[in-house]
Parts: C-alpha cells; structure tokens; sequence
C-alpha cells in the first residue's frame, strides 16, 4: 500500500479522540488511565508509556503505542495496538507494527511482546502468527476477568541474538485488568423484588420475536431454594450502575445432561454497541463452568435475531443450521435456527447434530406468558414501556 501513515502523539489535546479508537478496538477494555498516564511525566504503573493515533491523511484508522514494566527494563510491550474495522485487510496493520517495532528499538528494547486470548482475540493471533513472533502459553495468573480462552505470549528479538521466552514471569494482570475495566456490571438472581423489571426488559428485548418469558420467571422463583445446590435453571438482571440493562440465564434440557445452555440473552438496546453484550456473555460462561457440563450452548434464530450473530460468531466455537423435520416447520422455515456450541473441557466441542429441542414450548410459553401478563394487569404497562420512555422528562 503507497498511502503514507501519520503518527500523532497522543496528547491532552487528542485523547478523546484516541479514547474513542481504543474504546471501538477494545469494547471491555477502558484504557483511559493508560492514555492519561502516557502524557504524564510521572508513570505510576510503568517504566515506559507511549501511544500514537494514526491516520492515512483522510482519516484516524488506529491507534497503537509501547509500554515497559519496571521489573522489566528490556521488554517492550505492544500496547492498545490495532486498526479500525473499516481500515483493514489494507496493508496498514503491517505498516503500524513496524513503525511501533522501531520505536521500541530506537527507545533501546532488547524485545518486542504482547499477549493476547486464542480464542476472543482470534484475529489478532494470527496477525502475530504471520509476524513470525516467538509463542508461548502462559499459565501464570488463571484469570484476568474477560479471559475466554488460554493467553498466550508473542515475542520478537529486536536484536541478532535468539529471543528469550517469557517463561510464565508475573505480568501482574489482574491489576491491569482492575484498573482497564470499563463496566462494572453486577449480576443479581431473578427474585420477587426484580422480577417485574426483569419481565419487562425481557419483554422489550424479545416480544418482537414472539418469546415472553414472564412466566418462565415466575415459575423460577417459586423454586428458588434450588439455586443454593446449583440446580438449573438460574437467570440474572444484570445492573449497571444500580440500572437494569440486560438479562442472561443458563437452564439444562433434561435429555441431554451433558448440556448447559444460555437463556433469555439480551441487552437494552440504548446500551448496546459498547460492549456490555460481550462481558455478560463471557461471565456467565465463567458461572456455566461451575456445573459440570462439557458443552456450553445457545440457540438462536437467524432470521429475528441477526444483530447478535457477530457475538456470537467472536465467542463461541461452532456454528450449525438447526432444522430438524420434527420441529414447527414455520420456526424453521422463516426463523432459520441456529445453534452455537462452545466446549467446557479439553476437547473439541461436539456438534449437537439437529437433536430434537422441541421448538414449539417457546410458542406454548408466549401464549401462556402474555395470558398471565393480562391477568396481572400488566400487559399494556410492558407493551407501552418502550414509547414510555419517548414521553419521560428530563
């Protein structure tokens, strides 16, 4: 590629823009303190700190930077590196790591590193990969809160000499990962208190699908003391800030044991976009591997629900069509199902190969739902929310 790159220093003057970038790149990461501290003369937490937004001369198509630990003097470490989505496959990746790989020698770095997630940062592991950078698992710290799958470090000598492993040296994560996070959402079990809000949001998300699970949550209740031995099904309102912007479950279909499943998986969708999806989706992976299963597993339709296929498509590891002749043809016909798998062992997922799941319980729950909604008096409250809140004061 010709077009020349600019690197701009990121200063009081750009950080919001680079704040942005680093936000789009990195949705679960809030890399704020990190972009202040760069311009800072005093480094809290580093012994080196460095970004750069670049352009192409038309637009900012990334952000990239270098960052040392104190404890380690000679390692340079690729910081909030990456290129917008609209920008890639066009040579500028390329172009920006061997700009940040002279900087970093240029600033006296015997090695040049980064660390990354196998499976949640896929895209970025082959870019490495390709760069012929030196790989290495690393076991040292077990979880570092978003982690979905094993992290793994890549080096590369900027020197003639042989690089030198990591060797599972302390990389202090779980205070990176503390102090970078950018929600705090809490999860809080289903219970008399929330459930109409809960039931509501459920509502708004999935009625236009033809699901209303207000029954489904009432009957949750009514077996409560079940959660306390970790049987399914279990679902949360998750806040953020003291706000309900989303709802997530895990439940187990009775002939397949082996099986942990997602439940009424939504966000609020003036909350969507920012990442909140992704981390409600990797903690309750964190909670389904509690259970004993092998494999983690969501059902979706194709069709009624495309805007969370991306998420879907980053985290899980199998995708399959789901038609099975015994189902509700309309379901299947218009819907076009789809399953994905993830596994929970130290095996490749196994395909769930079309197994009947009895479709048609949604619509017998969606009728019985919205008949127990009017007898509570409740129906035109959650059908009216959404326009509701065009009508609320500031």
């Amino acid at each position: 590629m010709k077009c020349k790159l600019t690197y701009e220093k990121v200063t009081e003057k750009n950080i919001d823009r680079a704040l942005k970038i680093q936000r789009r790149l990195f949705p679960l990461e809030n890399g704020e303190d990190d972009l202040k501290e760069s311009i800072n003369k005093s480094k809290k937490y580093y012994k080196y700190l460095e970004y750069y937004l670049v352009h192409n001369g038309k637009f900012y198509i990334g952000i990239t930077g270098i960052y040392s630990y104190k404890e380690y003097p000679l390692d340079a470490w690729l910081g909030w590196y990456g290129v917008l989505p609209a920008f890639r496959r066009m040579g500028y990746g390329t172009k920006m790591f061997e700009f940040t790989k002279d900087l970093a020698l240029k600033k006296g770095y015997k090695s040049l590193r980064v660390y990354a997630d196998d499976k949640y940062d896929f895209v970025a592991t082959n870019f490495y990969e390709k760069m012929n950078m030196f790989k290495e698992y690393y076991t040292k710290e077990k979880y570092i809160g978003y982690l979905v799958g094993d992290l793994i470090i890549y080096s590369l000598s900027l020197t003639q000499n042989k690089i030198i492993p990591w060797n599972n040296k302390n990389l202090f994560l779980k205070d990176h990962v503390k102090k970078n996070s950018r929600y705090y959402l809490k999860f809080v079990e289903i219970n008399k208190n929330n459930i109409i809000d809960a039931a509501r949001l459920q509502f708004n998300i999935f009625y236009s699908m033809n699901n209303v699970g207000y029954l489904d949550y009432l009957q949750e209740i009514k077996t409560h003391n079940r959660y306390k031995n970790k049987i399914l099904p279990i679902n949360f309102l998750v806040y953020l800030n003291n706000c309900p912007v989303g709802i997530i479950g895990l439940y187990e279909i009775k002939e397949y044991p082996d099986d942990i499943w997602i439940n009424w998986f939504g966000v609020d969708a003036k909350y969507r976009n920012n990442g909140i999806g992704t981390q409600m989706l990797l903690k309750i992976l964190d909670i389904a591997k509690h259970y004993n299963k092998k494999n983690f597993r969501l059902f979706t339709y194709e069709t009624w629900n495309y805007n969370a296929l991306g998420i879907y498509k980053k985290t899980m590891q199998l995708e399959e069509n789901y038609d099975n002749k015994q189902e509700n043809s309309f379901l299947i016909k218009f819907g076009k199902p789809k399953i994905y798998s993830l596994s929970l062992i130290d095996k490749h997922v196994e395909p769930w190969n079309n197994k009947f799941i009895n479709l048609s319980d949604e619509l017998v729950l969606n009728e019985k739902s919205i008949k127990k909604l009017k007898d509570d008096n409740l129906f035109n409250l959650f059908s009216e929310s959404s326009f509701m809140e065009t009508l609320r004061v500031d």
